[in-house]
This record gives C-alpha cells, sequence and structure tokens, in this order.
C-alpha cells in the first residue's frame, strides 16, 4: 500500500483568500502570509492523516484479517516474536527512499502480554511504527521522519468496532512548496520552504472490524505544528494547530486554526470550504 505524499488540489487557489486568513496566526504574519502557512500546513496534515488512516488498516492483519503490507505491498506476514520485549518485532524495510520499523504486542484484559492473538482473550493490542525518508511530489519536496505508538482496544469477543488512541511525532525538513506560478511537475521555483515538527494525539478513533476496508467511524487526530518558514526574503516562526475529525466516510472535516477543509482520505488532498 503505497504512502502518498501530494499536494492538495486547491491549496495554491487558497493562497488568494487573504479575507479568509488564519485570526489566530502570529501577529509577525502578514494576512496573506498567514493564508499561505495555513494552507501548506493543511496539506501536510490531510497527507499525514490519510497515511495514519493507512497504518490503521494494515495493523488489523495482526487479527488475522487479509491486508496488503504496508511496507511490501504483499499479504501481512506475521513477525517474530521478541521474548526480552514480548512484542512481534520486524526487520527494518527498505523501499525506495523509504525506511520503515514496526513491532506490536497482544494484551489480556489484565494488561498482560500474550505469545499470540486470541479471539476471546485478546482485549487490546499496541502497534509502534516508524518511517522516515524523502519525498519529491509536483510542487513540494523535502525530508520526513514519522513515528506513531498505537493502542487498539475493544478487540475481546465478538465486537464489530474497535477503538483506536495513541500518540505520535512527525518532523519535516527542507520542505519546499513551489511558487503557484510554477510550471506543472517543476520543484525549481520554489518561493518558500518548511522546517516543521509536530506532536499528535489519536483520540477514540473508532474502527470496524474484522474489515480492513472500512473508513474510521468517529475520533479525531489532533496535530499540532511548530517550525519556521523560509521565503526570499524572510525567515519566521509559525505555529498551527490541525484536528481531523472522521465520520464513516471517505471524506473527513480537517481545521487548521479555525479554517476548515475537506479531507479526501483516499487521495490525501485538502480541499478549502469556501467561507472559512
Amino acid at each position: 500500500m503505497p504512502v502518498r505524499f501530494r499536494p492538495a488540489a486547491a491549496t495554491l487557489a487558497a493562497l488568494t483568500l487573504a479575507a479568509c486568513s488564519d485570526s489566530t496566526a502570529p501577529a509577525s504574519e502578514t494576512a496573506t502570509v498567514a493564508a499561505q502557512v495555513t494552507a501548506d500546513v493543511a496539506a501536510q496534515a490531510a497527507d499525514a492523516a490519510a497515511e495514519d488512516v493507512q497504518v490503521m488498516r494494515v495493523n488489523t492483519g495482526a487479527f488475522g484479517v487479509a491486508t496488503l503490507d504496508f511496507e511490501r505491498f504483499t499479504r501481512w506476514a506475521a513477525c517474530p516474536l521478541d521474548a526480552a520485549t514480548s512484542r512481534f518485532t520486524c526487520a527494518a524495510a527498505v523501499r525506495g527512499p523509504w525506511t520503515s520499523t514496526r513491532s506490536w504486542q497482544f494484551r489480556d484484559a489484565s494488561g498482560a502480554p500474550q505469545p499470540a492473538y486470541d479471539a476471546t482473550t485478546t482485549a487490546s493490542a499496541n502497534f509502534r511504527w516508524t518511517l522516515a525518508g524523502t519525498f519529491d511530489r509536483r510542487r513540494w519536496e523535502g525530508t520526513t521522519s514519522r513515528e506513531r505508538d498505537l493502542t487498539v482496544t475493544g478487540l475481546a469477543g465478538a465486537n464489530t468496532t474497535a477503538t483506536v488512541n495513541g500518540t505520535g511525532s512527525d518532523a519535516r525538513s527542507r520542505t519546499r512548496f513551489a511558487n503557484p506560478n510554477a510550471a506543472p511537475g517543476s520543484n525549481a521555483a520554489a518561493d518558500r520552504s518548511y522546517d516543521m515538527a509536530a506532536t499528535l494525539r489519536i483520540e477514540n478513533v473508532v474502527i470496524p472490524v474484522p474489515r480492513a476496508d472500512a473508513w474510521p467511524a468517529s475520533g479525531s487526530i489532533t496535530r499540532t505544528y511548530t517550525g519556521t518558514r523560509t521565503s526570499a526574503n524572510r525567515t519566521e516562526t509559525v505555529t498551527r494547530t490541525a484536528t481531523v475529525t472522521f465520520n464513516g466516510t471517505g471524506t473527513a472535516q480537517l481545521v487548521v486554526n479555525g479554517r476548515r477543509f475537506t479531507l479526501d482520505l483516499t487521495t490525501g488532498e485538502a480541499t478549502p470550504v469556501s467561507g472559512t
């Protein structure tokens, strides 16, 4: 299942909406820059949230659900149990410019580790995952690293849903966004770049089980971004909060510092909602 790094379809159009600028942006940001930063952060948050959903789907392979392996484009394959940590630990996987790692642990109702998944007695599972590499796409490029620590609860018995909670971090360096007037497919005309870090909270995201192809029914993912934006004539600190709220469909709501976007979970693209 591929990792997607695609520009938001209407992100660049949003840069003209200075009248809808972020009212909570730092005072050093002009209205135009504030709108641009918010749109750029929305593009990054949308991409990351779509990837979060992919990771949640892939993790259901640990419970016997037929799904594609995130790193290897094959069917899910179990990794060996490490007796010292009581975790199933996979070797680092390299795919093109990407390197990823993952491990997981099954737990009974008391929280004790289990040596295998049991549909009757396994109450929860914890997944840890990392991804690092570079990307080069139309109108943006850079280097990224991501970490996730997710716990899935509500597994014991014949439940039709489970709940995901967790934390994580994102870091992007030298992320370059091209000038809107640059030729399509060209990264040569970048007029701004970011070094950004984000912490994230995954809160009560309800996923249908045993299906791996359904969208999260509810819950949210919130990212808090801090970093710097560099343009031709200035460098400034930027901060934004991005929250994705799920509703059981492939279209979620993304809000970045009060501005609303529609997030397509299939493509990872964010489209601004007019009037916000």
